[in-house]
């Protein structure tokens, strides 16, 4: 019988890359804006925590997270209006 793996989940079966595309969409980034007392704001960018199953994929595929994601000013300051 197989063993989980140190994540806790079963890789016993390969997934489909529709499933695996499917697991990373799910992982999101978002930014949090903190107002300082002179009127200018910190933006720091956030990725959220992948679950034990994305943790899994991420590793068979040799891939790791960042903690933060580098705020990209220029598109914010260039961002087209809608």
């Amino acid at each position: 019988m197989p063993k989980p793996s140190v994540s806790g989940v079963n890789n016993t079966q390969p997934l489909s890359p529709m499933r695996a595309l499917a697991l990373l969409s799910t992982l999101q980034s978002a930014d949090i804006v903190l107002p300082t007392t002179d009127g200018r704001k910190i933006r720091l960018r956030r990725i959220t925590e992948p679950t034990a199953e994305q943790k899994s994929l991420l590793q068979q595929l040799s891939m790791t997270l960042p903690d933060s994601l580098e705020f990209n000013r220029e598109w914010f300051r260039h961002k087209p209006s809608l």
